[in-house]
């Protein structure tokens, strides 16, 4: 890879263990992955819409036909007010239906249960959702989150045919494929999707943009000799715009007109042996000029640090490993918090820099891997002032990675980055 330094100046868990089996078990089958999704769903606040006087309130649901669990009771409010829930249940397969039943205290001595009224959506992916349940005197609004993740990874090959009174031969696992992930506070639900090729992909975000859900962060990787796609979906009111499988030259110029624009590039990824670019672009609506740069590591830091003092924080990078050297891309806008690189660490210095690091409140953005002369190092971004910090995971394999993702949902943690990769 030729480095250019571009400096552009523009305007602008029973069933923890059911779906564990179902997203690796295709391997094991020798059949791809099922393509269903699977996941969450937290009951975030009740918000009550109507109610003479002060309610005392009781709310019971259920996920897709299972007993009802009760997740508030006991409550009271008046109209206007949110009663936080905080509780989740865990979805086996999408689309889903989430049914509530709410009830009211009308007892003057002692306590008298009396029904409002049921409720049900139909929840087809991650993403956030309401429930409505009204009666002549009251209403109440149930504001939920699902997480759904979807995995599209191929197979390992199947085992050879055996010769005539033979035994079949085992076949010949590749390097795992392993996982980090970065995952922190958040309240919003999310679509995860992972191990699609170019052309289903893009019909995936084209499905779900149809839904409300659009790309927050991409992926790029090879399996099986493929070179595959993942992306995190989330309702977002920007006009959100993927570009994919350019050179440079390309890039560059698409970088530039949109940018002119509201659009900011907000992910960047690069792959091949070209190599090929692909960003996300988001709509803000800030008039900051938005900044790229891509330099060597030490060049990079540098620019990093330079582009801070005016106001220009790294959102994301890649790092990409040619022939030659190792090159950084990465993206930059204003943007609230304190944003810091960490480079070139191996995993043991990694661990502890962010062991230390969460302990003083940062928050990782990002975490990339990469291999240099044969030894594997790990970058990242951290942040401060933007809550409290959340966890990260490093060389993970898939089974551990969907595992971790199902715990940290429940825990009101969501995915804000991965990488995907072999060793």
């Amino acid at each position: 890879m030729r480095t250019q330094a571009v400096l552009a100046w523009v305007r602008t868990r029973a069933s923890g263990a059911f779906l564990l089996s179902l997203l690796v078990g295709g391997a094991l089958l020798g059949g791809p992955a099922p393509a269903r999704a699977q996941g969450r769903v937290t009951f975030n606040q009740l918000s009550i819409e109507r109610c003479k006087g002060t309610c005392t309130l009781k709310l019971s649901c259920g996920v897709a036909g299972k007993p009802a669990s009760e997740l508030v009771k006991g409550q009271q409010g008046r109209t206007k007010d949110l009663i936080d829930i905080g509780k989740s249940l865990e979805v086996p397969t999408f689309p889903a239906e989430v049914k509530c039943t709410a009830s009211r205290d009308t007892g003057w001595i002692g306590t008298t249960w009396t029904p409002i009224g049921s409720g049900s959506v139909t929840i087809p992916s991650g993403g956030d959702y309401k429930l409505d349940i009204d009666s002549a005197d009251t209403s109440v609004r149930v504001l939920l989150a699902a997480d759904s993740l979807e995995n599209f990874l191929p197979a390992g090959p199947p085992p050879a045919a055996p010769a005539t009174g033979k035994k079949a031969a085992p076949a010949k696992a590749g390097a795992p494929l392993k996982v980090a992930a970065a995952f922190n506070p958040a309240k919003e639900g999310q679509a995860v999707v992972i191990g699609l090729e170019w052309p289903a992909f893009k019909d995936k975000v084209d499905k779900m943009g149809a839904l409300g859900m659009k790309l927050v962060a991409i992926k790029v990787f090879d399996q099986g000799g493929k070179r595959l796609w993942a992306g995190i979906f989330k309702n977002v009111p920007d006009r959100v715009v993927l570009r994919s499988n350019q050179e440079w030259k390309e890039f560059q110029a698409d970088w530039m007109r949109l940018t002119g624009g509201l659009a900011r590039l907000v992910d960047v990824e690069v792959y091949d042996t070209k190599p090929l670019y692909a960003g996300l672009y988001r709509d803000f609506s800030d008039r900051n000029r938005p900044m790229m740069w891509t330099d060597v590591r030490k060049n990079f830091v540098d620019k990093v640090k330079d582009l801070a003092a005016q106001g220009q924080q790294l959102i994301d990078v890649v790092v990409y490993v040619g022939p030659a050297k190792t090159s950084y891309v990465g993206t930059f806008r204003a943007t609230s918090g304190n944003y810091d690189l960490w480079t070139n660490n191996d995993k043991a210095a990694f661990e502890a820099k962010w062991k230390a690091g969460s302990a003083k409140g940062l928050q990782m953005v990002e975490v990339v891997t990469y291999k240099e002369s044969g030894k594997r190092y790990y970058d990242g971004i951290v942040r401060s002032g933007m809550g409290a910090p959340g966890e990260v995971l490093l060389d993970a394999d898939v089974a551990t990675f969907v595992k971790r993702w199902l715990d940290d949902t429940g825990k009101g943690l969501r995915l804000t980055n991965l990488d995907l990769y072999h060793d």
